[in-house]
């Protein structure tokens, strides 16, 4: 039930890949405005290449279904530069921004109301032996944990954090299982906001902290009874079967029970022997276990859980035209209010996605416009 609702809210939320729109703040005249005009439009279409040549659709995607079902979805936008070598000197070939996904686990932040009070936040990621050696000169002594710090999901490697400092502008890296700071550094992005990621899609935010709670832990309730109705109805339906008893003394009507529809089992000298055992109506011979009591208990249980799952999605905002399943005998009118009123339930989580995506967009702009050169400009915006 919980799974079939995510993917239903998530096809309403978010099924293709964001398009940018870029425009000018204020109409201006002169050679400032026709300025402002293209500079928009160089940063529209800067966006628009990162969306048609990197994954961005893949990632996202994976952020709105962590928004869904954890409640809380981590976009963080990264700056690739491809540096070669030539006769003048080293030179940049190759300029891109990507955004990634970061696994909620995998992310922190320090406690507070709102997230202008966020003074650092952090994200884990897990290395090998390799990767340390490449990247901080140094080399771990044991094996990698077979779990990660919280003990429940198995993570190959050695969990190091990178912490970015607000208040200085520093970033510390530190490797959980070496006693020194792996990295100190400075900002290198200069991004006006500092952290290379918006804030995190959240849901049901208290009005005291920063904390997201997911809706499954709303509606827990509803998905336990949920589970006890089902659990009830496939208990009785597994006694619900074509079973009973027969006189000993006719042993063909086990074949009889087992045989398919329109098969006649041979007996010799059936009429002999029904002579002989007195037997004129078989209801005498064969007993069948009793199923009315069962059947309706069957019924009334499916009854309930179809009014849970009704009860459920009006909660949930999820409309019967929303899932595809519509009352004929309903007029259109009637139909439209059901979209509409779906559509207003969704708003929040709707408004929520398209604000992250469109701080994500403003990130990549302002990274094009510090880092991007002329050339890069003019291959990705032509």
């Amino acid at each position: 039930m919980f799974f079939s609702q995510v993917n239903t809210i998530h096809a309403r939320l978010y099924s293709k890949a964001p398009a940018p729109d870029v425009r000018r703040r204020y109409d201006m005249e002169g050679p400032e405005g026709q300025a402002a005009k293209v500079a928009a439009q160089l940063t529209e279409r800067g966006i628009g290449y990162t969306v048609d040549s990197t994954p961005l659709h893949e990632n996202a995607d994976r952020v709105v279904f962590d928004y869904l079902v954890g409640g809380m979805g981590v976009p963080w936008v990264e700056y690739e530069a491809k540096i070669v070598q030539t006769p003048e000197g080293p030179a940049v070939a190759d300029q891109k921004t990507l955004l990634k996904q970061v696994p909620w686990k995998h992310f922190h932040w320090e406690p507070g109301k709102d997230w202008a009070d966020v003074d650092w936040i952090a994200r884990d990621h897990y290395l090998n032996k390799r990767q340390l050696k490449e990247q901080f000169g140094v080399e771990p002594s044991g094996d990698p944990p077979k779990r990660d710090e919280r003990g429940s999901k198995k993570d190959i490697g050695y969990r190091v954090t990178e912490i970015y400092y607000r208040p200085k502008r520093m970033v510390y890296v530190i490797g959980w299982d070496f006693e020194d700071v792996l990295e100190e550094r400075e900002d290198a992005l200069k991004l006006s906001g500092f952290y290379p990621c918006p804030r995190p899609m959240m849901s049901n935010i208290a009005s005291r902290e920063l904390v997201p709670m997911p809706d499954h832990a709303v509606f827990a309730p509803s998905y336990e009874y949920i589970n006890k109705l089902t659990k009830r109805i496939h208990a009785i339906t597994e006694q619900i079967k074509a079973a009973g008893f027969y006189d000993a003394q006719l042993s063909e009507l086990a074949q009889v029970a087992l045989a398919d529809d329109g098969t006649y089992v041979p007996i010799t000298n059936l009429a002999e022997r029904l002579v002989n055992t007195s037997v004129s109506d078989f209801s005498k011979v064969i007993a069948t276990l009793p199923l009315q009591e069962k059947v309706a208990v069957v019924r009334e249980l499916q009854a309930l859980l179809m009014a849970e799952k009704q009860r459920l999605d009006e909660q949930t905002g999820i409309a019967d035209v929303v899932r595809g399943a519509t009352d004929p005998n309903e007029t259109a009118t009637a139909q439209q209010l059901k979209g509409q009123w779906a559509g207003i339930r969704l708003s929040r989580k709707t408004g929520e996605v398209s604000r992250c995506l469109r701080d994500c967009f403003r990130i990549m702009a302002e990274i094009q416009g510090e880092h991007f050169t002329a050339d890069t400009w003019y291959l990705t915006t032509g």
